[in-house]
Order: C-alpha cells, then structure tokens, then sequence
C-alpha cells in the first residue's frame, strides 16, 4: 500500500526556472561560504521543497545528537524492514572537497524510486551480485536489494569516506534482515583504469541514481560502470533529465554500451508524476527519474 503523503512543501517559495541551478550551487555554497552552513542548510529544503514520492512508509524510530534513525516499510515484500540513518544538519564543507556529494546532502527522488523499482522486481536480483556506486549516505536501494530480495550478494558504496563509515553503520544495523546475502560497504571512486581484482567484472547488476550531472566525472563513470560489469551483465541507472544532462550522459555511454530507455516504468509511479505535474512546485525536469538501462557492447 503506498503512502498517501506524497511530498513535504516549506512556505518559502522559489521560481522554477531557478530550482536547478541552486539546487546543484548548493555544495559550491557551503565549501565557499563556511561562516554561512546554518543558513545554507536552511536554504536546502527551500531548494528541494519536493522530496519524495510517498513510496515507503517512513517513521522516526530513534534520534541522537548527530542522527536521527528511520524506518522504511513496503507492502511489495513480505515483512520488510529497512533502519536508515540520517545525519543531522550539514556536512562540513571540509567533509565534501575532493569528490563530488550532492547525494550525501539527502536522498533525492531518484534514489527513492530506483529502490521501489528494485523491490517491485526483486526475482531479478536472485543470486546475483550488485552493486550501487555513487550512493551517498544512505544507499537507499542498495540496502533495499540486500534486505528485500535474494540476491547473493551486494556492495554499498560511495566515494565520500564519511559517507561510508555511515553506511558501514547501517550494514551493521540491518545484519539481521539480509537472509543468505552477503553485504559489505566499501569507498569506491570512479574513474580507475583497472579496478581491483575482486571488483572487476564482478557484478551482474551496477546501479546508479541522479550521479550524471557533473560534466567532467561521466567519462569516468561509464568507464568505471564498463569494467565493473560483468559480461552479460546490466547497469541500471534512474535520473532526471536537467536540461541536456542526461542526452549527454547516454550519447557518451553508447560508445560503450547498448542503450535502452523508459520513461513509464510503472504505473503506479507514472499515476503519482502525472499528478503532481499539475503542481507548481514539482518540475519534472529534475524531480522525475528516466530509467536507463545498459548492456555491454563488444567489437
């Protein structure tokens, strides 16, 4: 059963056209302006103002000095649970220099759906092994597989080291859940040549949501998503369009990859798109994921 609250609205309102820019300025904002965090954490919501697609149920179930800890439930699995832990406030700017982390600000909409994307198709993860690069702080649809389906095994990770030790955090929380699938979190950075033995062609399945919008770390994306792949693997990526981003993204890839895109994916997430299309605060451009998939091209 989906929930019926469907996204979170402050009063401070901001013109469409202008959400994507400040949206993406934001991390150069708090690197740039470290005397300005409280405010520039204030501005986040103010930027975002839509935040999900009422997919899960989602309750507070405990909150600390540094994070509060969150219950995620879904009617498409039997009995699953999923404790996620969200850290209060801002990240340091000190925290974020040297990768790029827009997705550890939050989880954005991309991450939300490709993990209920994930679960409403949990028979295609069966003993498979997985991966999800570039997840943030929460690797929402990572841990989904990992506690929602029977996959054999998979690998959360991001390329922020805070990032991670918050996922290590969760792996351990949700030891219990997993059944037979193996778990592990580990910092992983696109862009090597060759990756690690136990990394390359390893993976039946790389996923990836909303990480396409820096210009200069595609090229290295595909690379990496090419060599963590395994040969009659799949990389499955959800993100919006921004302008030309996402066109760019794909014609880069299709050097290396057969491309196949969907725009509805799902009726139940298409119902909810179409309806909040009729609000002004929800601009599909950067809040409603295209799902792309990938399959290995060979010469």
């Amino acid at each position: 059963m989906l929930s019926d609250e469907t996204d979170h609205i402050t009063s401070c309102i901001v013109s469409k056209p202008r959400i994507a820019r400040q949206r993406w300025s934001l991390l150069a904002q708090i690197i740039s302006n470290g005397d300005r965090r409280k405010d520039i954490c204030k501005n986040v919501i103010s930027i975002r103002r839509f935040e999900s697609f009422g997919l899960f149920r989602v309750d507070v179930i405990s909150e600390e000095e540094e994070c509060k800890w969150w219950e995620y439930k879904t009617d498409l699995i039997n009995n699953f649970t999923l404790i996620v832990r969200q850290l209060c406030g801002c990240l340091r700017a000190d925290k974020l220099q040297g990768f790029n982390n827009t997705g550890n600000v939050c989880i954005w909409p991309a991450e939300e759906i490709m993990s209920y994307y994930c679960l409403l198709n949990a028979a295609y993860f069966r003993n498979k092994s997985v991966i999800e690069i570039g997840g943030g702080m929460t690797c929402l649809a990572g841990f989904s597989i990992a506690v929602g389906t029977e996959a054999e095994q998979v690998q959360i990770t991001d390329g922020n080291e805070d990032s991670v030790k918050n996922l290590e955090i969760m792996r351990k929380r949700n030891k219990e859940n997993y059944g037979q699938t193996q778990v592990e979190s580990s910092l992983f950075r696109w862009g090597s040549d060759k990756l690690e033995g136990n990394l390359q062609e390893n993976f039946d399945v790389v996923l990836c949501s909303d990480c396409l919008f820096f210009e200069e770390g595609r090229k290295d994306l595909i690379k990496s998503m090419y060599n963590l792949l395994k040969p009659q693997g799949e990389v499955i990526v959800f993100a919006p369009r921004r302008g030309e981003t996402f066109n760019n993204f794909m014609q880069l890839a299709q050097e290396k990859f057969h491309t196949e895109i969907k725009t509805n994916y799902n009726a139940t997430i298409w119902k909810l798109h179409s309806k909040f299309k009729e609000d002004s605060l929800y601009d599909e451009n950067i809040h409603y994921p295209i799902l792309l998939k990938m399959k290995k091209k060979y010469t």
